[in-house]
């Protein structure tokens, strides 16, 4: 019998959901917001890398709002069809397109808080 059915697709489907609701509304915002605050202080440096720290740890600490039924999945030793189904499962949900289309704003944010600092160590050490 199949180790991945039906069920088990929704099941992950559901819990990838909510996964990105957390990174989106949890983690880009809260990035983006930290840069924007970034850029109004006298060192963007400093407290982009502090910001970057504080979403690091935010991000580490969420890290068991992953679908926990994939990581189930992971750590089997699947065959055929699963297998299979896993890889493109993964593919799907996890590959570098679907982060741009259905994490946009995870994207954003990071990068933002990201340029920000680099842009407040450039005027710090005199390249701007």
């Amino acid at each position: 019998m199949p180790e991945i059915t039906e069920d088990t697709l929704k099941e992950i489907e559901a819990e990838y959901s909510k996964w990105g609701e957390y990174l989106n509304g949890g983690i880009g915002l809260l990035s983006f917001s930290f840069g924007l605050s970034c850029l109004g202080t006298p060192r963007p440096d400093l407290t982009g890398l502090l910001s970057l720290v504080f979403v690091l740890i935010f991000a580490l600490y969420g890290q068991e709002r992953f679908p926990k039924k994939l990581k189930e999945l992971r750590k089997k030793e699947l065959h055929g069809i699963d297998e299979l189904t896993l890889l493109g499962f993964e593919k799907k949900y996890f590959g570098f397109m679907a982060l741009v289309k259905n994490f946009p704003v995870y994207l954003i944010g990071w990068s933002f808080l990201g340029l920000v600092t680099l842009y407040g160590i450039a005027i710090e050490s005199g390249w701007l």
